[in-house]
């Protein structure tokens, strides 16, 4: 934790107004055995276990965070590239229009931090209208790892419930 909040201190002197993310679940509808990726059971702990670090971070310097984990489909290959770890072109498009939102409307530095995860479209599935679903502040509840564990696996089972899939492994 301390390293991380000295290169937080350390970018922010450079780049004030910065934005971090949690990482996002590889595809798990392909088979993990061929690609070498641990079950999807282990890689959501270890997003539930080093989320906190980012969250205490983001209070500490009123930043943003981005949450992958829980915007990412990992049931859904159009949410990925050419392999299960590497994000899209459609995926790449979330990312960037989270940080316009956030870029837009986050007041750096006076604003308490804030968590953003999910996205909408436009009704007409104008992608380029894709907006935040959801920005909750980061508060003391963040603190109970149950809660966003179980937040996480629901983003989980949602996926997986709108997504057919001939090989999942979780």
């Amino acid at each position: 934790m301390k390293g991380f909040e000295r290169l937080v201190t350390e970018v922010t002197k450079v780049v004030p107004n910065i934005i971090l993310v949690i990482v996002y679940h590889p595809l798990v509808t392909s088979c993990p055995i061929f690609h070498m990726l641990p079950k999807a059971s282990v890689i959501t702990e270890l997003i539930v276990r080093f989320t906190p670090m980012f969250l205490d971070i983001a209070k500490k310097f009123k930043l943003p965070v981005i949450d992958l984990a829980r915007t990412f489909n990992p049931h859904d290959s159009r949410d990925y590239g050419s392999t299960p770890i590497e994000p899209s072109n459609r995926s790449g498009l979330y990312i960037a229009e989270m940080a316009r939102h956030i870029i837009r409307t986050f007041q750096f530095g006076k604003e308490d931090a804030k968590i953003y995860t999910g996205l909408v479209s436009d009704p007409d599935g104008d992608e380029s209208n894709w907006r935040p679903l959801k920005a909750e502040v980061i508060d003391e509840s963040f603190k109970d790892l149950e809660k966003y564990r179980t937040s996480l696996n629901k983003h989980m089972e949602d996926g997986r419930s709108k997504v057919k899939s001939a090989c999942v492994i979780s």
